[in-house]
């Protein structure tokens, strides 16, 4: 009887003990992945490629995903003629809260090859540099904790207009904006002889690297303009994915990486027709 009283002790110790380690383990489980810190946008990138690696076995995947393409960010069109281009603060406002709030996951250009860790992508993208994304959009991204990559035409950078270098800096080494191409000058890519687009996108990212130390894998056509040959020598200068100025939202197995679709984000966009976009969101992994 007093072995058995003792076996019945040690055998509430060892579960006693067994539920305090796997308690301990969880918190610290918790701890360590709840509030990652990032010195930099590719240090996110290579971290979250690094636990998809490690996690997924992909067999198939489909997706869908919202990529809105911004260019001004003001409220004052200044008599622009093409004011659609010009979205206000306000309304990038309320589209951006309305990601942080519901549930969707923002997403760099950069990212396209990384989908299966996300549930429901979205991606902000703002194209030439324009200073108005530095005053007006960066705020907003900051305030919601949201993710934008911003297309450079580097010989604009300092330039009226447009963000100065400290200004893509700053953006850059926040961690929610990244920097990728967009060429030397903004040229219609399709007009030019294949040594002139080579060097257009060369430039660019020459420019890039040596000075954010970015290594640029995403081109944006400027005004969408390509051809055959663009893509070919966009392959051939390392790009990974190329992103055009239209076409809706991009669907796995309709757009190739070279021709990626965008959504143009008017000024007279209302949020009911945002929200219709966002909802499309899906990402399907079968591992």
């Amino acid at each position: 009887m007093k072995n058995k009283k003792i076996l019945l002790i040690l055998l509430g110790l060892a579960i006693l003990t067994i539920i305090i380690v796997d308690f301990i383990t969880f918190n610290k489980k918790q701890i360590s992945i709840e509030y990652p810190i990032y010195d930099n946008v590719e240090e996110a990138i290579n971290k979250q490629n690094e636990k998809k690696e490690i996690e997924l076995e992909i067999k198939d995947l489909k997706y869908a995903v919202p990529i809105f393409m911004y260019h001004w960010v003001v409220d004052d069109t200044a008599g622009y003629p093409y004011i659609e281009n010009m979205v206000r603060p306000e309304t990038l406002r309320e589209q951006v809260e309305y990601i942080a709030n519901n549930g969707y996951e923002s997403v760099f250009t950069t990212e396209l090859g990384n989908l299966a860790a996300y549930e429901k992508p979205v991606m902000l993208t703002f194209d030439d540099g324009f200073v108005s994304v530095y005053q007006n959009a960066f705020p907003i991204l900051k305030e919601f904790n949201v993710k934008g990559t911003v297309f450079v035409i580097s010989e604009l950078v300092d330039t009226p207009g447009y963000c100065t270098k400290a200004q893509l800096k700053e953006m850059y080494e926040s961690g929610l904006v990244d920097l990728q191409c967009h060429t030397a000058t903004h040229p219609y890519l399709a007009q030019l002889t294949r040594e002139q687009m080579h060097n257009e996108m060369q430039k660019c990212i020459d420019y890039l690297k040596s000075e954010f130390g970015i290594t640029s894998t995403v081109m944006c056509y400027p005004y969408g303009s390509r051809n055959s040959i663009t893509i070919e020598e966009t392959q051939k200068l390392g790009f990974l994915y190329g992103l055009a100025m239209d076409g809706g939202i991009y669907y796995s197995g309709r757009d190739n990486d070279y021709e990626i679709s965008r959504i143009y984000a008017t000024r007279s966009m209302k949020l009911s027709e945002f929200v219709n976009y966002l909802s499309k969101s899906y990402v399907n992994v079968e591992i």
